[in-house]
C-alpha cells in the first residue's frame, strides 16, 4: 500500500486463476482478458490500445497502466504524452466514421480573464 492506502498494481501474466474458497476454479485471468478486451474496435479499448503502442515505442510500457491518470504516457526524458486515438471504422456503427480532432485550447466554462491575459 502506499501513503494513501492504495494497493500498488502488480503486473499480471494472464496465468493467475480464479479461485473459490482457495481453490481454482478453472478459468484463469487471460480468459477474462480475451473475453473482454477482444473488441479492439470498440471507443474505451482502442484508447488504450493507442496508449500502450505509444508507451511501447517509447519503451515505457513495462509496468501498468494508471487508470484516470492526468498523462497517459510519461517518456524516459520526462516529457508528458498526451494520447489521442481514432478509427474509421468503429465496432457500434454500421458506416465509416468521420475522423477529426479539436485541439483549440479549452478554458472551464466558468472561467473569466482579463483581457490579454492569453
Amino acid at each position: 500500500m502506499n501513503e494513501y492506502g492504495l494497493r500498488q498494481v502488480l503486473r499480471k501474466s494472464g496465468k493467475d486463476l480464479f479461485q473459490e474458497d482457495g481453490a481454482p476454479v478453472g478459468i484463469k485471468l487471460l480468459n477474462f482478458w480475451q473475453w473482454s478486451s477482444s473488441d479492439l474496435l470498440s471507443n474505451t479499448l482502442r484508447g488504450r490500445l493507442a496508449e500502450f503502442l505509444v508507451a511501447s515505442a517509447l519503451g515505457v510500457a513495462s509496468g501498468t497502466r494508471v487508470e484516470w491518470d492526468a498523462i497517459d504516457v510519461v517518456s524516459p526524458s520526462g516529457v508528458k504524452v498526451e494520447v489521442k486515438s481514432s478509427a474509421y471504422l468503429q465496432s457500434w456503427r454500421g458506416r465509416p466514421s468521420r475522423i477529426t480532432f479539436d485541439i483549440q485550447h479549452k478554458l472551464a466554462p466558468m472561467m473569466k480573464l482579463k483581457p490579454g491575459c492569453l
